[in-house]
């Protein structure tokens, strides 16, 4: 859908543009949600390394803090699934096949 192709790229481009005004905050640790929300979306490779670059940049600590590390896995086989031919893949479905019933906290 064009118009979700235009809410990723705005998304991206906004983040950029966050790190560039920001660059020594922790801009990403405070948005993951709209991170994996709009990287789910991602069909371009190069989105999608944007968006996994989001994650690199948060460090070890995120990892032990809130749940970064199983975000990145839920963007991972979200993408992983389309680049096997999967037509409709919605992270939301993805989590809870995942064996995350009780979902994830995105933070």
């Amino acid at each position: 859908m064009p118009e979700i192709a235009t809410a990723v790229q705005e998304t991206a481009k906004a983040l950029h543009q966050l790190e560039i005004r920001h660059p020594d905050s922790d801009v990403n640790r405070a948005l993951i949600f709209p991170i994996t929300v709009a990287g789910s979306h991602c069909e371009d490779p190069a989105q999608q390394a944007f968006f996994r670059s989001r994650f690199s940049t948060l460090g070890a600590e995120a990892e032990a803090f809130g749940n970064s590390k199983q975000a990145l896995q839920l963007l991972e086989e979200v993408w992983k699934r389309r680049r096997l031919g999967q037509k409709k893949v919605h992270w939301r479905n993805v989590m809870y096949e995942l064996g995350w019933e009780n979902g994830i906290l995105l933070i």
